[in-house]
């Protein structure tokens, strides 16, 4: 994240990381001894969220004035993606400063970490959307294209997505595999290309029973397997469900 922090709120952040993943580390051990019971998870949880609200209180810059949550999140990231040794700290972050995080990577102007795209299974000719994808590596490249008149709404251009998928041994070179979301597309370019990593965002069962993908989700590479579960709606994998942190099952 491109937010300027001190010393002093990198320092805290540290301290924070190294703690967090030894009282964490324990929680889970006692989860695991007592029939999936999360409450000592959900004790860690609480008493980080405290003490992140008392460092929101206790630290100030030059001016006297509060740091900003976003400074705060900011420090949290780099704490936990530099050097961190230990088990799923990433978590910390994303448990603390949920909404700042997402929105750092859906407003970021520089490069959009990850983007949706609509209307897989829509596709002439129709070659991606058969089977569901579950984090592959693919080359992008961003295109317009007249997207068909539906109902009352005019044939139009609009951005979309061509995509190759190298382990392929049937369908080589790119081919069509969406529209680009429209809250994306004023951060994408077109002839623009990149690596990414693709997953199923929306699917369904056609009537021979094979999954069908209708949407898919987009992550630059240099995501990590922690941030592409948080914002899949998984934490991270293995370790926590949504549950253990106060939130509503996926």
């Amino acid at each position: 994240m491109g937010v300027e922090v001190t010393k002093e709120q990198l320092d805290f952040a540290f301290e924070q990381r190294k703690g967090y993943a030894r009282e964490m580390q324990g929680a889970i051990a006692w989860k695991e001894q007592n029939d999936g019971d999360t409450t000592k998870i959900r004790e860690v949880s609480a008493k980080y969220q405290a003490l992140k609200e008392s460092a929101l209180e206790q630290f100030a810059d030059a001016n006297g004035q509060p740091y900003t949550d976003k400074s705060w999140a900011a420090a949290y990231w780099r704490a936990v993606h530099t050097g961190a040794g230990e088990l799923s700290t990433g978590a910390l972050v994303f448990n603390l400063f949920r909404e700042e995080i997402v929105t750092e990577l859906q407003e970021n102007p520089d490069t959009l970490s990850y983007f949706n795209v609509f209307n897989v299974h829509k596709q002439e000719p129709n070659v991606w959307s058969r089977g569901e994808w579950t984090g592959q590596n693919v080359l992008i490249r961003i295109v317009q294209r007249m997207k068909p008149a539906v109902g009352q709404q005019a044939a139009r251009m609009e951005l979309a997505i061509d995509m190759r998928f190298p382990e392929s041994t049937k369908n080589i070179g790119y081919f069509p595999l969406g529209w680009v979301g429209e809250k994306y597309r004023s951060k994408v370019a077109i002839g623009e290309t990149r690596e990414m990593r693709i997953y199923t965002d929306g699917k369904y069962m056609d009537e021979a029973g094979r999954t069908i993908t209708k949407t898919a989700r987009l992550f630059n590479q240099s995501m990590t397997q922690e941030q592409i579960d948080f914002l899949n709606g998984k934490m991270p994998a293995g370790l926590y469900s949504p549950e253990d942190f106060g939130l509503p099952p996926n």
